[in-house]
């Protein structure tokens, strides 16, 4: 349990299976526990601490680089997993996360590697003799299908969050959204088409963030303008923030909007199939077919 629109729609997905659901989180922070305390589920929290050696080395100079949380988050679920009796730990990443952000000297660059199916594969392998199944639910869903189911659960909508800036190891700098980060821009982008002005803007405190321009190299950077490259960051395929702009175009609420007005904008806008496109079953995934069912009717 993140906290984030994903971990949600698997959360109210999976409950109706005829399964019993534990939720889990390394460290507890004011989103996880706020959704979890919607979800009325029992939370099962693994403490993780840093060696404060780190830190030390950080104010000497030397950068942290990108860590593969969610490398280390599915390795200490399995751990937990077993000690606790459960047979299978369930992810939320989506078919969007194993699509790199560019390829570097013939190498394939993805900032949310140990998200994609190739390192889904591996953990499986490695926990295949423990009587335990690791695999992702949302595996064959675009983060743009995601995002429309997430719309509906509004009584999630007043606590979740996909910004990091609300696990920020400062407490003091810990905030629900920023506004100003590629996730938040994804997410403002992508469930806009969903929900009504008025709503979207009561998640990010009144703000509307495709008015500032300060974002606005942000936003085409998100839709791949000019070549821009796909920010290092958990955020969704330039097709699918295209879909989006193409569906806010046609929103209602959000006619003659000057960042739909913006040529460079407008230019990205796609057609009726690239939209089916975005939001087709992908059948590359682990899901048992139960599992696979229930996702199959959030399309």
């Amino acid at each position: 349990m993140g906290g984030g629109k994903d971990s949600i729609v698997t959360v109210e997905t999976v409950r109706r299976l005829p399964v019993d659901v534990t939720l889990f989180s390394v460290n507890e922070y004011a989103p996880i526990r706020a959704t979890a305390d919607q979800a009325g589920l029992p939370l099962l929290v693994a403490r993780r601490t840093l060696d404060p050696l780190l830190f030390e080395l950080n104010a000497q100079g030397a950068l942290n680089g990108h860590v593969p949380v969610t490398a280390v988050n599915s390795l200490i679920a399995c751990l937990a997993a077993i000690r606790a009796g459960h047979d299978a730990v369930v992810f939320s990443n989506e078919a969007s996360s194993s699509a790199g952000n560019l390829t570097w000297e013939g190498v394939d660059v993805n900032h949310q590697w140990s998200k994609g199916l190739e390192f889904e594969a591996l953990v499986r392998d490695l926990v295949a003799g423990q009587r335990l199944t690791y695999f992702s639910f949302l595996r064959p869903l675009s983060e743009l299908a995601i995002m429309r189911a997430f719309a509906r659960l509004t009584d999630y909508h007043p606590v979740f969050t996909s910004c990091n800036r609300a696990f920020h190891l400062d407490e003091s700098r810990r905030r629900l959204w920023c506004g100003e980060c590629p996730k938040c821009r994804f997410v403002f982008l992508c469930l806009a088409p969903f929900l009504t002005r008025d709503a979207l803007l009561a998640v990010f405190a009144g703000r509307d963030l495709l008015a500032d321009p300060a974002q606005r190299e942000g936003f085409l950077a998100l839709l791949n303008v000019g070549g821009r490259l796909k920010p290092f960051e958990c955020v969704g395929e330039p097709a699918e923030c295209r879909v989006a702009a193409t569906l806010l175009s046609r929103h209602p609420d959000w006619q003659a909007h000057p960042f739909l007005d913006d040529p460079e904008v407008r230019a990205t806008l796609t057609d009726e199939s690239g939209i089916a496109s975005v939001f087709a079953f992908h059948d590359e995934h682990f899901l048992p077919p139960a599992y696979e069912k229930a996702v199959r009717e959030l399309l």
